[in-house]
């Protein structure tokens, strides 16, 4: 398997990597990393003992050090992130945010438009600010745009702050917001933000954008959208873009253009064609959804809010990259290379950007993920400078791979997959252990919560699995059925329950208790032919709840279906299979 893009590979580094040097003992121990700015002129990363380094151009203070001075060329300690367990970073065209493991945010860079989100009069802060505002809603998704940011809550509410002149943010106004403030209530599932546009992707498959549309980024024509009082085309509140359709699963923002998936895996495009980004030619401008390519189903698409690359994964696994770099669609299959698109964005990106940050280890006090053995000597120190991490040579730090076979099964490096740190995923973390012998659902050990309430409600849904009394949707695989509730499978798996959805056969069940009365059922029937029984029942299984029955016949399918429907706990099940066995 190619080693992360994001180390040895990338031109910013590789001088610091000189073997025996306390920066390449550093390099040894990076567990998060980013690489942004002009011509990723800006490098942050994390190591494993919790220290936050950065160098660069330090363009606005965007490295957070507390300093304004420009071209640091080594590797400087971060002496306010440090020590706070910063789980993500994410950044927009001249500001930072970091994310802590206790859900406290950080803020640095240009603040010129209320970027940063402090309501600090500041023109910027080179040094990290906390986001008080910002630490009291429990973040779901967040997307930074040009100057803009706009986060989505557990509960769908939509927060935002930053620049606002093209309605960006959404809230019916042209002023700039200078702490996170509520937009609205929506059904929202994710958001993207453009430079200067924004869209989202609500849960029933529909795209809503709103921002500038001058270059037909909002899915239609500038003149639709012209306000007296602005010269601009502008729309300052999310509406549905007309000409997708309904059933789409990504939406994501360019600097001037937006992009769709839906579930049958067709790829949309619309607004500035800049290097090929829509169609072949160089230039030009699609003010309604066009089709990318009608012979191509996709997996799954990304591209930069800030570059002119993007990238697609066919549903057979071909890469296909289109953009500035290369300026026209390509594609190349190797069955022995396996890449995320996170990676491949950085490998194929000119200037070796990474598009969103790169979590390569766990940190260590975090200790969950027994993927590798780690054994580190640190020596305590009162005052945080550049090189306390290696104070002297007979320090070590060794990291043992012990499981590189199942890297090749998971498709990506098992510490690729980000951090889990958000509010929500701290209940579905607390899995319910259970023995139910592939029938009886009554005998589970609750480790949940000692909450009456709880434990009634949990009952309920342990009962109601594979139970033909009230389901409405039933898979059929080898002739044997499996019962489920389409709203337990929405509410634990959006991404999976629409699948269904969209490939589900309705059949009308006549049930007559007496010659009088007659109750009509619809129920979804799915007949299953890529996954054994035992596989897909396990999976089903996990997501009403109960701990998936491994074995070496299912355990790599399951790991498949994890990695296809964004469920690492059940990864990380397998993984411990794997590893005792």
């Amino acid at each position: 398997m190619d080693r992360l893009p994001s180390a040895d590979d990338i031109p910013s580094i590789r001088p610091l990597m000189a073997n025996g040097s306390n920066d390449s003992r550093r390099h040894q121990s990076i567990r998060l990393l980013s690489i942004f700015g002009n011509q990723a002129s800006e490098v942050i990363f994390a190591t494993v003992e919790d220290k936050v380094y950065g160098f660069g151009h330090n363009r606005y203070g965007l490295l957070g050090l507390s300093t304004d001075e420009a071209d640091i060329r080594r590797p400087r300690l971060n002496t306010t992130l440090s020590g706070q367990q910063v789980v993500n970073i994410y950044w927009s065209y001249d500001s930072c945010f970091a994310r802590t493991l206790t859900d406290q945010w950080y803020g640095w860079g240009l603040n010129m438009y209320g970027s940063l989100g402090v309501r600090t009069p500041t023109q910027w802060s080179t040094k990290p600010l906390l986001i008080e505002e910002l630490s009291t809603i429990a973040v779901a998704d967040i997307s930074c745009g040009g100057n803009h940011t706009l986060v989505l809550d557990t509960d769908g509410r939509v927060y935002g702050w930053g620049h606002n002149k093209f309605g960006q943010l959404g809230d019916q106004s042209f002023n700039n917001v200078f702490a996170p403030k509520f937009i609205c209530d929506s059904d929202f599932q994710s958001l993207s933000c453009g430079i200067n546009h924004s869209a989202a992707l609500t849960t029933r498959g529909q795209v809503y954008a709103w921002g500038i549309n001058e270059k037909g980024q909002l899915g239609c024509h500038p003149d639709g959208e012209r306000q007296s009082a602005h010269k601009y085309s502008v729309r300052n509140e999310p509406r549905p873009v007309r000409g997708l359709p309904d059933n789409c699963r990504q939406a994501i923002c360019g600097p001037d253009y937006t992009m769709a998936l839906t579930s049958d895996g067709l790829v949309y495009a619309f607004g500035f064609n800049s290097w090929g980004l829509i169609r072949g030619q160089m230039t030009g401008i699609y003010y309604t959804p066009c089709l990318l390519a009608d012979n191509v189903r996709f997996d799954t698409i990304a591209a930069s809010r800030l570059g002119r690359l993007a990238i697609g994964v066919s549903v057979d696994n071909v890469y296909y990259f289109w953009g500035r770099e290369p300026s026209t669609p390509e594609y190349e299959c190797d069955p022995n290379r396996v890449l995320t698109i996170d990676q491949m964005y950085a490998r194929y990106s000119r200037t070796n950007k990474t598009l969103k940050t790169f979590i390569l280890k766990e940190l260590v006090t975090k200790a969950v993920n027994k993927t590798f053995t780690m054994t580190t000597t640190t020596t305590t120190t009162d005052v945080l400078n550049d090189d306390d991490v290696y104070d002297s040579g007979d320090e070590s730090q060794s990291i043992t791979t012990t499981l590189s076979d199942v890297n090749s099964l998971i498709g990506k490096p098992i510490i690729d997959r980000p951090l889990v740190c958000s509010r929500e995923t701290t209940v579905v973390n607390q899995v319910i252990k259970t023995s139910d012998n592939n029938s009886n659902n009554s005998s589970h050990n609750k480790s949940i919560s000692d909450n009456p309430f709880v434990s009634i409600f949990m009952d309920k849904i342990f009962s109601s699995f594979n139970s033909s009394i009230d389901s409405d949707i039933v898979f059929i695989i080898d002739g044997q059925h499996i019962h489920c509730h389409q709203t337990v499978l929405r509410l634990r798996n959006k991404m999976f329950w629409q699948k269904c959805r969209s490939v589900a056969v309705e059949v009308v069940n006549n049930n007559s208790n007496n010659n009088n009365m007659k109750t009509v059922e619809t129920i979804d029937e799915i007949h299953i032919t890529t996954y054994s029984y035992d596989t897909f029942y396990q999976f089903v299984r996990y997501l009403y709840g109960f701990e998936p029955e491994i074995n070496d016949s299912n355990c790599k399918s399951l790991i498949k279906l994890g990695k296809v429907y964004d469920e690492d706990l059940l990864i990380d099940r397998c993984i411990e299979y794997l590893i005792k066995n």
